[in-house]
């Protein structure tokens, strides 16, 4: 497995020049860092998020579990705070 390694190794540096393909390397990623960064921070307008609705609807079912064990409460024993 050692052979294999290093005969590619001298393949790819023997096909091309190291100093001109590092150069191009750089040159196309300073170009192409401006605009990646702009993407990235480009905020995505989908909505609220899955994270969003979960909290939603955990807050309305744990108000309407609240106001169904007042109910019970009030009704039953007259010890409820709204009913």
């Amino acid at each position: 497995m050692a052979r294999r390694s290093s005969s590619t190794r001298s393949r790819s540096s023997a096909s091309t020049p190291a100093s001109s393909s590092s150069s191009s390397r750089s040159t196309s990623s300073r170009r192409a860092a401006p605009a990646a960064r702009a993407a990235a921070e480009a905020p995505e307008d989908d909505g609220i998020g899955v994270e969003g609705a979960v909290g939603i609807v955990t807050t309305i079912v744990l108000l309407a579990a609240l106001l169904m064990m007042d109910y019970y409460a009030g009704t039953s024993f007259d010890k409820g705070i709204f009913f």
